[in-house]
């Protein structure tokens, strides 16, 4: 029998993720989760490991016992456990966070002109001076590619960002289809009926990489009507950045705006 140990922070897929796993019965499967907090917020089984992010060769002495690794994002904690893999497979499932550093190298290069200068002078405490030093300098760390060259497969989020990566001349693990199918959202979907009026959704969290304030000056040129809604969800991310979009929205919006 195959054994396969997961790697993973307290993040909202895990569950479902390696139960996936646990569904072939050819492997047995552990999960191993790494948290510098007591209690998890998202994962609600029982781990069979559970360390803190300095403990690098506790989880080494645990992922020596197994024939497979399975990285759920890559992390700084697992470094040492992918170094010392040896003969063991080693997957990388991506979550985005843990490679976009792999085409930007940092959060101001995935923001567009308005957002950009909106976050400089409203959000970030740094100066523009360093800011924009960090711009130009600031370069893909070599320990990580040194890590990824020791990983066999990855499967990022969208089959594309594996192209754009390598287009970047980073030579990346071998591509597999792999995702966090969530098939409780057929439950929720089903026998609903959607409004059949438009509506303008914007990004997926209070992160400026959405671009809320680029997409606000995009929306200046187009028509919204009373029965149309403009959604954008902030429920995570930088909670002050949230507070200001949805501040510029609403009194640009009103009703409109959810």
């Amino acid at each position: 029998m195959l054994k396969i140990i997961h790697l993973a922070s307290d993040e909202k897929f895990i569950d479902r993720g390696v139960n996936f796993f646990r569904e072939d019965k050819r492997t047995f499967n552990s999960m191993l989760v790494v948290s510098d907090v007591l209690n998890n917020n998202y994962i609600t089984s029982k781990p069979d490991y559970r360390f803190s992010s300095k403990q690098e060769a506790e989880i080494c002495e645990v992922t020596n016992n197994y024939d497979a690794i399975v990285l759920h994002s890559l992390q700084r904690p697992f470094y040492k456990a992918i170094e010392e893999s040896k003969n063991k497979f080693v997957i990388w499932i991506g979550m985005g966070f843990d490679y976009y550093d792999l085409i930007y190298p940092t959060k101001y290069h995935l923001m567009m002109e308005e957002t950009k200068r909106f976050y400089i002078s409203e959000i970030s405490n740094l100066s523009e001076d360093t800011i924009h030093d960090q711009i130009r300098n600031t370069k893909v760390s070599s320990e990580k590619l040194k890590i990824i060259r020791k990983i066999d497969a990855i499967s990022t989020v969208l089959p594309c960002e594996h192209d754009i990566i390598s287009s970047e001349n980073i030579s990346l693990p071998r591509y597999l289809s792999w995702n966090y199918i969530y098939e409780d959202l057929e439950d929720i979907f089903s026998n609903r009926s959607f409004s059949k009026k438009r509506s303008v959704i914007i990004g997926n969290s209070s992160d400026p990489s959405n671009n809320h304030l680029d997409v606000l000056k995009i929306l200046e040129g187009v028509n919204i009507n009373p029965d149309e809604k403009i959604i954008a969800p902030l429920s995570y991310g930088n909670r002050k950045y949230a507070e200001k979009v949805e501040e510029i929205f609403d009194k640009k919006y009103g009703g409109k705006f959810i």
